[in-house]
């Protein structure tokens, strides 16, 4: 397997995600492609006739989906291995597993909807105690549509809803179980939009159930779980069989896509299209972990792609707020109105002040919690010597 996956350890993302030196070359990359990602979602609510079949928010989430299954499920196993090898419980890797989400997602995301409540957002008052809890992709599963201004929250809590069980699975499961639990996963996705699809239920109530995005937050996990090495010969037969339905899938994305672009596609091809979209966006976090080089790997590495990526959470909370903030900061200031001076300049003002707040809220607000994380190791440095309490 070294030959396949060797450029990146799962202990440095271990310890970049523990709070040292964060490290540069590859992981790099992976900030790069979040920005990519949140940049489809943003192109697409803000202008949606400027996208295209592949740069779409829908393709854009599931890279977020395989990036976070990716590294979510390696700092576990990596702090499972840890802990098993210093003699630390795992109910503690646990509570630091917690503790550190919360830290990382919770302010934002709480900050963003008393702000939006106070300025009167329809949709943030109405569904205000399914949003607190959580339960956004609930309300819009229950309705069968989007609504407008809440609509992203679904992914968010998908994934909060995805670390509420998955932490505990990837911990406590033997090991020689987790490769089929991971793969029973990926299949139940599949499974589960084929039977609501046949069933005739609608599209988005389909996909913004947690159980549809367990083959892309899956299959990050399974690359997790493989690139750590440890299965010997079934690991190696598992990868090379993943890599061949990856380009698989890579072929048929490109083909339905093109096709339904020109003149549409059968109904029961838009079931086939999630399937070869997840497969595309694993195969695309894969290459990107791995380490792009040449000219792909130097636009993945430029500096303002990278940092981007690093504030891409607050870019996807704000983003569908920040036309209508900026056209309100524009009347409280008595400036010109902006929208006769064209869509371009319109759609650049709002991404430039969607930058700029989400760069203060990094700077000043985010990190700041942010570091709290060194509070939460999750395996102490102490644990395992000699006369240390590691319970």
């Amino acid at each position: 397997m070294p030959g396949i996956i060797n450029h990146l350890s799962m202990d440095q993302i271990f310890k970049s995600e523990c709070g040292t030196a964060r490290p540069t070359g590859y992981l790099r990359q992976l900030d790069a492609v979040r920005t990519i990602a949140v940049a489809m979602v943003i192109a697409t609510h803000w202008e949606p006739k400027a996208t295209t079949f592949w740069f779409n928010g829908g393709f854009g989430v599931k890279l977020f989906f395989v990036t976070s299954g990716f590294l979510i499920t390696g700092i576990l196993l990596d702090a499972r291995n840890k802990a098993e090898q210093s003699g630390f419980q795992r109910t503690g890797v646990l509570k630091s597993f917690y503790a550190r989400r919360f830290l990382r997602i919770f302010p934002l995301f709480y900050a963003t909807l008393a702000l939006t409540f106070c300025l009167g957002v329809p949709a943030v008052r109405e569904f205000l105690w399914w949003l607190v809890a959580y339960l956004g992709n609930v309300v819009l599963a229950l309705r069968g549509g989007w609504v407008d201004g809440i609509a992203h929250f679904w992914s968010l809590a998908v994934e909060e809803q995805f670390y509420l069980v998955w932490p505990i699975l990837m911990l406590f499961t033997p090991r020689r179980l987790l490769l089929p639990l991971i793969a029973s996963a990926i299949v139940f996705a599949q499974l589960f939009r084929l039977i609501l699809f046949l069933e005739g239920i609608n599209r988005i109530t389909t996909s913004v159930l947690p159980f549809a995005s367990l083959d892309t937050l899956g299959l990050g996990a399974m690359l997790a779980f493989l690139w750590q090495g440890r299965e010997g010969e079934a690991g190696e037969k598992a990868l090379k069989v993943l890599c061949g339905v990856s380009i698989a899938g890579c072929i048929g994305f490109f083909a339905l896509h093109i096709a339904n672009w020109l003149g549409g596609v059968p109904a029961y091809c838009t079931w086939i299209m999630t399937v070869t979209d997840a497969l595309t966006a694993f195969s695309a976090v894969w290459l990107t972990a791995r380490g792009l080089r040449g000219p792909v790997g130097w636009v993945l590495n430029w500096a303002p792609l990278v940092y981007l990526g690093r504030v891409s959470y607050g870019l996807y909370i704000l983003h569908p707020f920040m036309p209508g903030i900026v056209v309100r900061v524009f009347g409280f200031l008595r400036l010109p109105n902006v929208t006769p001076l064209g869509p371009t300049f319109v759609f650049a003002l709002n991404l430039t002040a969607l930058i700029a707040v989400c760069s203060l809220s990094w700077h000043f607000f985010e990190k700041k919690i942010n570091d709290l994380k060194r509070f939460y190791p999750y395996v102490p440095p102490t644990a395992g010597k000699v006369g240390t309490v590691t319970t």
